[in-house]
């Protein structure tokens, strides 16, 4: 009765073992295939779905890095253990002592081991498992130090619908960030932000703490297309160069919902009380807007341009669509490069420059 009971119990142990290490094994897998989803999401679907998906990765990286520190810890204590149970002289062999011998025909010990090696060997494909999925999510929070950044996967030539408008400026301008590419455009990561714009004008990049040493600062913005105003804010006020505290992101903006696309253009960090529209009224190319200022996130006077599929007023940019953004140019429709240099420890903007608006030019 008593060895029965025995079995019994051992029994049971060996299928709650076994029960574990299935358990490990489905969190493995779905470790593993949870990131592999998203990235397809992000690559096989368009619009918005791909948009989440690609937040998501990185929300699920910082998770990812978490749980890879708790495992690491709870591995650098398990060996800790081990080798102080070594070193006072406590190690054994397992199953050393009152293991039931392995018979040559293969009896109840030989059978028991058998399973307890196969069970073995599924709880590690587990723990792999589970590990390989946790480094493959988290890799990505590496982006928010800037390392292995890369660009959202869209294609301008294949989304749309893009948006020609003219310079917003009366005056020459340089692209401090724009374009397709991570090397002049460092608001590529950023699927509602894209093909977004900062634009800049001599001098800058200068390491001033007065606004006024800029060249931007102050200068009129006007419509570089037809539409109608959706947001008009204004009364945040402008911050000292350099300086990171800020209200908003955009700080004061306006939103233009352009006539010939139904989509929107995003004009941020503007002066603050400089706005001449508001909301509901049309505007039509050349119709002054604003000035700049340094409002919002902004390291130095800029204009910050975008072009997005979702009306901004009303959409969280985690759900909002960038669209490509074009210039009309002497040659048609292009697409200015930014790019900025490091000299003397200040970024100093060193992308095309954008020709100024003179009220000839036509929008396509």
């Amino acid at each position: 009765m008593n060895r029965k009971k025995g079995r019994v119990g051992e029994n049971g142990g060996e299928k709650e073992r076994t029960g574990r290490r299935k358990a490990w094994t489905l969190a493995g897998w779905a470790a593993l295939l949870l990131p592999a989803a998203l990235w397809a999401a992000v690559y096989l679907w368009r619009g918005v779905p791909s948009v989440l998906a690609w937040w998501l990765i990185q929300a699920y990286s910082l998770l990812a890095v978490l749980l890879v520190a708790l495992g690491t810890a709870a591995c650098a204590f398990k060996v800790s253990a081990a080798l102080t149970r070594l070193a006072a002289g406590r190690g054994k062999r397992a199953g050393r002592a009152g293991c039931p011998p392995v018979s040559e025909n293969g009896g109840a010990g030989g059978r028991a081991r058998v399973r307890g090696n196969k069970v073995l060997r599924t709880g590690r494909t587990g723990r792999a498992l589970l590990a390989a999925g946790m480094l493959l999510g988290a890799w990505p929070a590496l982006w928010f130090a800037g390392v292995g950044q890369m660009a959202y996967p869209a294609d301008p030539a294949r989304t749309g619908p893009a948006a020609t408008v003219v310079s917003p400026f009366a005056e020459e301008t340089v692209v401090g960030w724009g374009g397709d590419a991570l090397e002049g455009n460092y608001h590529v990561v950023a699927p509602n932000e894209r093909w977004a714009y900062d634009l800049l004008a001599d001098p800058a990049g200068i390491g001033s703490s007065r606004l006024g040493d800029y060249g931007i600062y102050g200068m009129e913005v006007f419509a570089p297309a037809a539409g109608t105003i959706v947001e008009a804010e204004d009364g945040e006020a402008d911050h000292a160069p350099g300086e990171s505290e800020s209200a908003t992101l955009a700080g004061n903006h306006i939103y233009l919902r352009l006539d010939k696309t139904g989509t929107y253009l995003v004009f941020a960090h503007l002066m603050q009380g400089s706005l001449k529209v508001e909301a509901g009224m049309h505007v039509e190319v050349g119709r002054p807007l604003g000035r700049v200022g340094n409002s919002g996130s902004s390291s130095e006077p800029h204009l910050h341009l975008h072009h997005q599929r979702q009306n901004p007023a009303e959409t969280n940019m985690f759900v909002s669509e960038g669209l490509p953004l074009y210039f009309e140019g002497e040659s048609g429709a292009f697409m200015p490069v930014g790019g900025v240099t490091v000299r003397n420890g200040r970024d100093v903007p060193t992308g095309e420059r954008l020709a100024p608006y003179t009220g000839t030019a036509e929008v396509p």
